[in-house]
Formats: structure tokens, sequence, C-alpha cells
């Protein structure tokens, strides 16, 4: 028998002013992960904000400071 499981990770994030430049991207890494929803600063993205494979997210065009919430299942 099978099972999975639902997975809520809130986090916050904000650039490192050491690093120059900063990117506008952010990419996670997983493994074996399906998306179900992307939250950024309470705002739900659509899929072309956002790319995703089973392995890895990468969401476009985020700020300085960010909070975000990423649902998958696993």
């Amino acid at each position: 028998m099978e099972t999975e499981t639902l997975v809520t990770a809130k986090s916050q994030f904000r650039v490192n002013p050491l690093q120059n430049p900063y990117s506008h991207e952010l990419e996670l890494e997983g493994d074996a992960l399906e998306l179900i929803s992307v939250v950024l600063n309470k705002k739900p993205l659509n899929a072309d904000e956002y790319k995703a494979t089973p392995e890895k997210l990468v969401i476009f065009d985020v700020s300085e400071q960010f909070e975000l919430e990423v649902k998958t299942r696993i």
C-alpha cells in the first residue's frame, strides 16, 4: 500500500547584502516532489511565474525580501 504525505513549507527570505549582484530568481532543489501550490507574499503564483520539475522549483522575479509558502506531495 502506497501512502502520500502533504507538506507545507513556509519560509522568509532576504538577499544577502554581500552577494553582488543578487539574482531575481530563487532556485530550490527537491527529490521526486509533486508541487501543489506556490504562494509568494500571500499571493498564489500562476504557472508562468515559476518552473517546477520533480527535482527543482525556480521562482521568477523575487524581491529582495519575501515570504514563500510551498505545498508539495511526497
